[in-house]
């Protein structure tokens, strides 16, 4: 659900939005999960979990 509303809006705030959820909650669900929202090796959506900055 969450990575076909992101594919379709491209924003994670309007994904939420569309999704009834907050897009701090959208977030903790993309890191607890694993998903991958992001496909260009860069910025807070590429680094893993596990993974300091």
């Amino acid at each position: 659900m969450i990575e076909e509303a992101y594919s379709e809006f491209k924003s994670t705030r309007r994904a939420a939005e569309e999704l009834g959820i907050t897009q701090s909650l959208l977030m903790r669900s993309v890191r607890k999960y694993g998903i991958n929202l992001g496909d260009k090796g860069t910025g807070p959506l590429s680094r893993q979990p596990d993974q300091k900055v």
